[in-house]
């Protein structure tokens, strides 16, 4: 975490979130998210899936204090890995040009928040987040996303039961 060595419950939730959202904007489920929604557009599509994520994150009513401090960790995991979507050269192209164009129309709402926002943490939280879009944009060869915190080996409590708590 960040504030080791004691337990840090900002870590935790970002660390939480990362896991999640990089099941999520896995390259390989984004490209037969595209592909079968190419097939099929009763199937959910990559951007929306995007848009969905967004709204129920980065997008969502910002709010003070602890809670708004997890939630900008929150936000930030779930943007590493969309960033990571767009610039992973094993994605495929559509998967690639879909996410980066999200990320571009979420960059202009993000500089919007952070000439709009009154409070100097979610400010500067829209402002890094765009900032991250700008460094991309300069050299994308070489950018890296910012590493996740550090998450603990092993599976996660429960996970080592084989019928996953089904009854069969």
């Amino acid at each position: 975490g960040y504030t080791e060595p004691t337990l840090d419950p900002v870590a935790m939730a970002e660390t939480a979130a990362d896991l999640s959202a990089s099941l999520l904007l896995n390259p390989n489920r984004a490209a037969r998210m595209v592909l079968q929604h190419s097939r099929d557009a009763n199937q959910l599509s990559l951007q929306n899936l995007l848009t969905s994520i967004d709204s129920r994150t980065i997008k969502s009513a910002p709010v003070n204090g602890y809670e708004g401090t997890i939630q900008r960790g929150i936000n930030t995991a779930v943007f590493r890995n969309m960033l990571g979507l767009a610039t992973n050269r094993n994605a495929s192209p559509d998967v690639s040009a879909i996410t980066l164009a999200h990320i571009k129309n979420l960059q202009s709402w993000l500089n919007s928040q952070a000439s709009s926002s009154k409070d100097n943490n979610w400010k500067s939280h829209y402002a890094y987040l765009s900032g991250l879009v700008t460094q991309m944009e300069k050299d994308p060869s070489s950018f890296e996303t910012p590493p996740a915190p550090y998450t603990p080996p092993g599976a996660p409590i429960g996970s080592f039961d084989p019928t996953l708590g089904c009854e069969f």
